[in-house]
């Protein structure tokens, strides 16, 4: 649609429906196995898909993130307090310690009271991590507006699978196809690099035992291995180029382990994958020289 053409027959421009659409009524309905319900007018909030509703929530949310993260309680990574997360209408809560987690949940349920909001405890649960090898089996009961919150060891984020032992085999399993991995185990790493061959035999119609390295020269595209290569390069780059707090203080460390294990990644290094071994000191020689990553 363009300023001053008229989008149908009725002869309106994006003007007049710019300024009229505020002053409309706001009549909806619902349609169900192809029969409408009856008319109703909506007397409050935006409508579902409006272009802000993101920004009204927002605004709306914001004094809590605020009034969270000014507490100082929860998980420090290198000197920034990182206690909450919020994607839309998802917030997690981080902190290194159950009373610590008490309090967090204690503002979120004060900020509930005095704005009308109300949490979904039956949708709320609580993951412990596990530290190497330490583990804390009995953990004090957490509640969330009087309901006991359900402690659980593999939680579904924002279409992640989260586990408590912060491996993501479970992850990669079941979205091989995404490449979405991180960390996970040399068998993991086998089965995925299989699944991206065979399904590039599917489409060039090849028998199965064919010669990998072979069908994609002769077809010009990148192999499995070169791929990971250049994602894992996009991300260092990605990360190295934010104004993210949080991402700007792990691009500064050189330690990172996740940068590191990208950046030999990327610089053609076959990395251990394996949680039980250390990876490799070649991460210096690439970091060196970022340029060759871009």
């Amino acid at each position: 649609m363009q300023r001053g053409k008229s989008p149908g027959h009725d002869g309106l421009s994006v003007e007049h429906l710019k300024y009229a659409g505020p002053h409309l009524p706001r009549i909806n309905s619902v349609r169900w196995e192809g029969s409408w319900s009856e008319s109703y007018r909506l007397e409050c909030g935006v409508r579902q898909g409006g272009l802000s509703s993101p920004t009204l929530f927002n605004l709306y949310v914001d004094d809590l993130i605020a009034e969270l993260s000014g507490t100082k309680v929860g998980c420090h990574i290198d000197g920034i307090c990182v206690n909450n997360i919020s994607y839309a209408d998802n917030m997690v809560m981080l902190s290194a310690s159950g009373c610590g987690l008490r309090r967090l949940l204690a503002i979120c349920e004060q900020y509930a009271v005095a704005h009308g909001l109300k949490y979904n405890a039956k949708k709320s649960q609580v993951m412990v991590f596990e530290a190497g090898s330490k583990r804390m089996p009995d953990l004090p009961a957490i509640f969330l507006d009087g309901t006991e919150l359900q402690r659980v060891h593999t939680f579904k984020y924002l279409g992640h699978v989260l586990a408590s032992d912060l491996k993501d085999d479970a992850d990669i399993e079941r979205e091989r196809r995404a490449f979405l991995w991180a960390g996970c185990t040399r068998g993991a790493y086998s089965v995925l690099r299989v699944q991206y061959n065979n399904a590039f035999r599917m489409l060039l119609r090849l028998p199965r035992f064919c010669s990998a390295s072979g069908m994609f020269a002769e077809a010009r595209v990148d192999c499995f291995f070169t791929t990971m290569r250049k994602r894992c390069a996009s991300l260092v780059r990605r990360v190295r180029a934010s104004t993210n707090s949080i991402l700007s203080m792990i691009a500064s460390r050189l330690d990172c382990p996740y940068m590191r294990h990208c950046c030999e990644t990327s610089g053609g290094h076959v990395p251990r994958l394996s949680h039980d071994c250390p990876l490799p000191g070649y991460a210096a020689s690439v970091l060196k020289k970022p340029s060759e990553l871009i």
